[in-house]
């Protein structure tokens, strides 16, 4: 799986990921001229470690080269594994945390369940 994974490109594609938020076409061509289709590849080499990390998400359209037929299973499967309970660190937050991540390497999601009435920062 490796091997297959480390030649691909992952295609991110706005209109797929977010048009569903966005009703308006006129709006929907303004956001796509600002966030055109972009490939990446799969397999991110950290610049300083050498250490590979997996780039692919559920905004992950498809795989250059293959349908989004083609691609969604291994894109799903490729997910999965990423997001296993063993894979997945979860903060639990206290009063003066702070939390660095390095993100060439981290899939990071915020799922909302802190209390939005406290400030956070950001950088």
């Amino acid at each position: 799986m490796k091997s297959i994974v480390d030649g691909l490109q992952s295609v991110y594609d706005f209109n797929l990921v977010s048009g569903a938020k966005v009703r308006d076409p006129d709006k929907i061509a303004e956001l796509l001229k600002l966030n055109p289709p972009i490939a990446h590849p799969c397999v991110n080499v950290h610049n300083e470690s050498g250490a590979k990390a997996l780039y692919v998400s559920e905004r992950t359209s498809h795989f250059d080269g293959m349908t989004r037929a083609e691609s969604l299973p291994l894109i799903r499967f490729l997910c999965e594994h990423a997001t296993k309970p063993q894979n997945v660190y979860r903060h639990q937050w206290r009063v003066g945390d702070l939390v660095c991540w390095d993100n060439r390497t981290t899939m990071h999601l915020a799922l909302g369940d802190f209390d939005s009435s406290e400030f956070r920062h950001m950088l």
